[in-house]
């Protein structure tokens, strides 16, 4: 019971570290996009 217990805390910690990553670089490619079409229309913001 406990290695179970503790194999799924790992794999809760584990997700939950990747979800902040893909948040974090899902964030920079919005910024990236952001940033192309200011480039490509100056005043679109």
């Amino acid at each position: 019971m406990l290695d179970k217990k503790s194999y799924s805390v790992d794999i809760f910690k584990f997700e939950n570290r990747q979800s902040e990553m893909s948040k974090r670089s899902t964030k920079l490619i919005i910024i990236e996009l952001i940033k192309k079409s200011q480039r490509r229309t100056p005043l679109a913001l």
